[in-house]
């Protein structure tokens, strides 16, 4: 069984949009330039650029500092993945279609 199938109510703007917010959006001439500097021993600066003619008109670039928790009696703690949890504690804020 293959074709098209038939456009519903739920076929409007915001599913598009959805649609190509799961794009993805990098194939092989996607270029990726990543650095990180360490400015001193609690801050990390990150750098990427991101480089594709095909997706961009120009360069896209992003920065921002890294840092350290300086709290007193802070602990990093270990994170424990659990398989379907965003949908156990965020499921019910999902819009339900008819």
């Amino acid at each position: 069984m293959g074709g098209r199938r038939a456009r519903s109510r739920r076929d409007g703007p915001q599913r598009q949009r959805v649609a190509r917010s799961r794009r993805q959006l990098h194939d092989r001439f996607t270029h990726v330039v990543e650095r990180f500097t360490l400015t001193d021993a609690d801050h990390i600066n990150y750098e990427a650029t991101v480089t594709d003619p095909k997706l961009f008109t120009r360069p896209w670039k992003i920065n921002l500092v890294l840092y350290k928790h300086m709290e007193k009696n802070f602990q990093l703690l270990e994170f424990k993945c659990v398989e379907f949890a965003e949908e156990m504690l965020y499921g019910h804020l999902r819009k339900r279609y008819n």
